[in-house]
């Protein structure tokens, strides 16, 4: 993904994916700036409210995660990207059974 956006430094999905790389990688701080210029680069970017939503639950923000669940719950639906929304439903769930 480093590649892809040093060639493309307005490749939203790019830093989305990269983001999610980062989370996987325990290297969450540095996942939420990627998610961050996702969304600042394409604020209709389902995925990227969603990546943001799992590093911020991971930090322990859960009222940022919900509110980023939320809005990639919404995009999702406007989409009609039905696979994105059940995994949303399903972030928010385990969200509200931790607290």
């Amino acid at each position: 993904f480093d590649e892809t956006i040093r060639l493309n430094s307005d490749d939203a999905e790019a830093y989305n994916n990269r983001g999610y790389a980062k989370i996987q990688l325990g290297q969450t701080e540095s996942a939420l700036i990627d998610c961050d210029k996702a969304i600042s680069l394409d604020p209709t970017l389902a995925e990227a409210y969603d990546t943001r939503g799992k590093a911020q639950a991971l930090l322990g923000k859960t009222e940022e995660a919900k509110a980023d669940y939320q809005k990639a719950l919404e995009l999702a639906e406007q989409a009609g990207n039905q696979e994105l929304k059940i995994e949303v439903k399903q972030s928010l769930q385990e969200l509200d059974n931790t607290e």
